[in-house]
């Protein structure tokens, strides 16, 4: 796909980093039981969904998270995080910009 969209479908791989800055990111489309790994220290990174609704469990965090459509969830944990898309989703995944302009995750990849 162009415009830095990416497709996920049940069983498939798509591997890469989130480097871009405010105002760009990853956008990624889930297909309904799809699973993305999101991997190092994350910490600021925002899963927004604009369209379906998603599951988040962090590593060390006893709490599972679910995001419906139109709402944003913020990674506070480094580690491994995973998203299950409950539905079709369509997600924006971006690093969170500190005041300072400097970025909060420094080393994480899907």
């Amino acid at each position: 796909m162009n415009n830095g969209s990416h497709r996920i479908r049940p069983g498939g791989i798509f591997r890469g980093n989130i480097h871009e800055n405010c105002g760009n990111g990853l956008r990624v489309f889930m297909l309904k039981d799809s699973l993305l790994r999101i991997e190092g220290d994350c910490r600021g990174v925002r899963v927004s969904s604009s369209e379906g609704n998603i599951w988040i469990t962090q590593e060390n965090d006893s709490e599972d998270h679910v995001v419906t459509e139109g709402k944003t969830f913020i990674l506070d944990r480094s580690g491994l995080a995973i998203v299950y898309s409950l539905s079709d989703a369509k997600l924006d995944i971006r690093k969170q910009i500190c005041p300072n302009n400097s970025l909060v995750a420094t080393s994480c990849s899907i």
